[in-house]
């Protein structure tokens, strides 16, 4: 056995605090490691049955459902290879560190449930507490066991159903990933079993399990517990089981189902184990369905020939009517009798509209199921109670509720955003030529001004900040236009002078050219071409002037022709002229 490993489990027995696990800790450090070639067996993965189980049977494992305990697991290492320190009746095979994990335990010990040390969240199969074990480690052959006396011995000639819940871990521990492997199985035996060196805490391939899981049937779900079962044919006597790994590592798969990487560990957690004589199991099944539904009808795996009453001579029967149907399995010990009772109810169906109308802001929108159903079905392909969506259509849910058929369709319409337009903040006016108008954008809904008025357009005589709302179907904008009053305005006011030459030499007077204006808002745009028509400058802005050059060089002197348009109220005005270019 590598270092690593002892290590790893004098960590996990410490962890717990107690005198006995130091001293075993210490004993732990004495061991010298030695090869065994376990062959490990592993239980049967239980089939799903559909119609509900009733067991009205004596259970032969005491405290098969890992509820009675003496004291709450106070850390790592909570069962004992001699004595029942926490759980009852539940002892180790070996003197290893399996583990019992209950809520009465503290956060701190890492034993509680459903967060222990091994889990993120765990609740048990049943109840409230559940056992742990190692099913491999890293670096040898580390296992744990867990072993239990019977209540009474098995008797020859006797089948057993045999059946326990099982979830693999999910956290890391030591630094090595959480794996899955497919090895997990319980030994049956007349007295307890265990390695001859008491400190031995390999794996016990010496021994058989005589019902194990499928190969490559690996133990994944750690949403909810898999049920592992199989029947066992008595040889007499029996009044110990063993559960745990008994193969090698060589014979032990195992794989990475959570990504983790790294060195493989696996542990899981094991409860509701149950143990009866098949004369006993009784599946008692009544089961209702809808019209339109089928259930399969299953009874013990493992047997070895079906008899239904339909004659069929499968382990399962489908069915979709009303009846009572009867199933005798025969194992090699014994035959059973299974009573199945189906009822059809009647399927009603109920159809509901919903038409609405929404703005373009109210996406995501979530449309709701009006009724608690038992199932779910969307268009869209979700299985929720709810769906968001992100545009507009028709959305049809399905739904079953008493074997009622509820069919909701959900039409929405999408009011599209309509973008804020583009207006003036400052208008200029001339009493000279009439009062300002204000005007608002085209092709809205409603508009009103701070004023009092509505409309479009208003026309104001006096200065100030008129506010217009102007809305169309899910939007309102606001907009201000700031009207400036001009005195002293005349019909020349908006006219634009030129100046007849410029001199570029850098004296800082006139050393470049552009209009003259009172209202420049009144300008649009000024040319200047050479004698040869080259136009060398252009400008649509007011405070824009040419600086006397051409090309990125000085321009030559001499005459140059220029075009300027401005508008005022009447109209746009284009005027030429001659400027000369002096140095």
């Amino acid at each position: 056995m590598t270092m690593t490993l002892i290590y790893m489990l004098i960590h996990k027995i410490t962890s717990a605090g107690s005198p006995s696990a130091l001293s075993k800790s210490k004993s732990l450090l004495k061991l010298m490691s030695t090869p065994s070639s376990v062959s490990l067996a592993l239980l049967t993965s239980m089939f799903i049955l559909l119609p509900v189980s009733i067991h009205a049977q004596v259970n032969l494992v005491p405290n098969g459902d890992i509820e009675l305990y003496d004291a709450c697991p106070a850390g790592l290492y909570g069962l004992d290879y001699y004595l029942e320190t926490t759980v009852l009746n539940w002892l180790e095979a070996t003197v290893s560190s399996s583990d019992y994990y209950h809520p009465c335990a503290t956060i701190a010990s890492g034993m509680t449930v459903p967060s222990g040390y091994f889990f993120s969240y765990q609740q048990a199969h049943s109840g409230d507490g559940y056992l742990g074990i190692y099913l491999k480690s890293v670096g040898s052959e580390y296992r744990e066991y867990v072993t239990v006396e019977l209540i009474a011995p098995l008797e020859a000639g006797r089948c057993y159903y045999f059946e326990m819940d099982v979830a693999p871990n999910e956290t890391n521990s030591f630094g090595y990933g959480a794996h899955a492997t497919d090895k997990v199985g319980v030994h049956f035996s007349e007295s307890r079993i265990g390695p001859l060196d008491p400190f031995f805490i390999g794996a016990l391939t010496a021994y058989t399990p005589q019902i194990e899981n499928p190969s490559g049937s690996y133990i994944t779900d750690t949403l909810n517990w898999t049920k592992v079962s199989g029947i066992y044919p008595a040889m007499g006597g029996e009044q110990w089981i063993t559960i745990g790994n008994f193969y090698n590592d060589a014979e032990t798969g195992v794989i990475d189902f959570l990504g983790y990487g790294g060195s493989p560990l696996v542990y899981v957690a094991i409860d509701d184990v149950l143990l009866v004589d098949i004369d006993d199991y009784v599946l008692a099944t009544d089961t209702s369905i809808c019209v339109g539904e089928t259930v399969v009808l299953a009874g013990l795996e493992g047997a070895d020939a079906y008899l239904w009453s339909t004659g069929e001579t499968t382990p399962t029967l489908e069915v979709s009517s009303d009846g009572v149907w009867y199933l005798e399995s025969v194992f090699p010990c014994g035959t059973i009798t299974d009573t199945f009772t189906v009822s059809v109810e009647t399927v009603a169906e109920e159809t509901s509209l919903s038409n609405q109308e929404i703005c373009y802001y109210d996406l995501p929108l979530t449309l709701s199921a009006p009724l608690p159903y038992t199932t779910y079905n969307w268009s869209n392909g979700e299985t929720s109670s709810s769906i968001a969506i992100d545009e507009a259509g028709t959305y049809v849910l399905t739904g079953g509720l008493d074997c009622v058929l509820y069919i909701d369709t959900f039409t929405v319409s999408v009011v599209d955003a309509i973008p804020e337009a583009m207006l003036l903040d400052t208008v200029q006016y001339c009493p000279y030529f009439g009062p300002a108008v204000l005007t608002g954008p085209d092709g809205f809904d409603s508009y009103s001004w701070s004023n009092g008025w509505t409309g479009q357009e208003i026309t104001v005589n006096n200065e100030g900040v008129y506010t217009l709302t102007y809305e169309k179907d899910c939007d309102v904008y606001e907009h201000d236009f700031v009207t400036v009053y001009l005195d002293d305005c005349d019909e020349g006011l908006f006219e634009i002078y030129l100046p007849n030459a410029f001199s570029p030499n850098g004296d800082g007077s006139n050393d470049t050219y552009g209009p003259t204006c009172a209202v420049c808002s009144s300008f649009i745009s000024l040319a200047i071409y050479n004698r040869w028509g080259e136009q060398v400058f252009y400008t649509e802005q007011v405070n824009s002037r040419w600086d006397g050059t051409f090309l990125g060089a000085d321009a030559e002197v001499g005459s140059y022709i220029y075009i300027m348009e401005y508008a005022d109220p009447i109209g746009n005005k284009r005027v030429s002229g001659t400027i000369s270019l002096l140095r």
